[in-house]
């Protein structure tokens, strides 16, 4: 199948420092699809591609490029597109990006991902989505573009599902190192290595070694998300990780 994933415009609060996440679950997404299940992936990353478009936006700044021109980069013959949204906040952005999409690709079957979907999802319900992914979105993005009966499957849910009293989050993947290493071959993935907000200088990466947490913090997402049971990376992995990161791109 041919897929368009998007890492849409990031809403900040102020301009006094703008934090570029590296949009790791999605480049998870797009290797996981294109190396173990051999689909079409064109990676649109709005955010890293219009990083010096800032405009005032509610109560914030708009970082990223406008909806005209992330709906011009989608490829006509794009049958998924897939949107994700990693923070609440962004809900108005990602509402008004998936009526954009949804009037130029009618024809393509549009899903939203992250922890917006996944922490409110009646409210995302209410967007231009086709389907919305509750949790993780490996297994069930890959049973969609399969060709799968997505009513079947878990995590997986339509307009029809609003007035579900409850949303079970999709089928969570228990040996990590069976997913590839996130997609470095997105466009512009240097600039990420440069302006890492946790270091002044130098070059970094962001690595995820695990997923889930024990633990209860009343303003974390990562249960919806990830879930309780924490499940880790082996160490012969992660070091792979690594060394391919200081290989290729140090």
């Amino acid at each position: 199948m041919k897929i368009s994933l998007i890492n849409p415009p990031f809403l900040f609060p102020n301009k006094v420092e703008f934090v570029y996440s590296q949009a790791i679950g999605l480049r998870y997404l797009s290797s996981y699809l294109k190396i173990n299940h051999q689909h079409k992936v064109n990676f649109i990353d709005a955010l890293m591609q219009g990083f010096t478009n800032v405009n005032r936006y509610a109560n914030g700044y708009l970082v990223g490029l406008d909806l005209n021109e992330i709906v011009n980069k989608i490829p006509k013959d794009s049958e998924l597109i897939g949107v994700s949204v990693p923070f609440s906040q962004m809900a108005p952005v990602a509402h008004n990006l998936l009526d954009s999409i949804k009037k130029e690709h009618p024809e393509a079957l549009l899903i939203m991902g992250g922890v917006y979907p996944s922490t409110q999802p009646r409210l995302a319900l209410t967007s231009k989505a086709d389907l919305i992914i509750v949790g993780e979105g490996e297994h069930a993005l890959k049973e969609i573009a399969d060709g799968k009966n997505f009513h079947q499957t878990k995590g997986i849910y339509s307009r029809d599902s609003l007035n579900n009293e409850i949303f079970p989050a999709a089928e969570r993947i228990q040996d990590l190192d069976s997913i590839p290493f996130p997609d470095y071959s997105i466009p512009l993935m240097d600039r990420y290595f440069n302006i890492s907000p946790r270091m002044r200088r130098g070059r970094t990466a962001t690595l995820v070694t695990s997923r889930g947490c024990p633990f209860a913090c009343e303003f974390c997402s990562i249960h919806p998300v990830n879930g309780q049971r924490y499940r880790c990376r082996s160490t012969d992995n992660v070091l792979g990780e690594i060394e391919y990161l200081a290989r290729k791109h140090s």
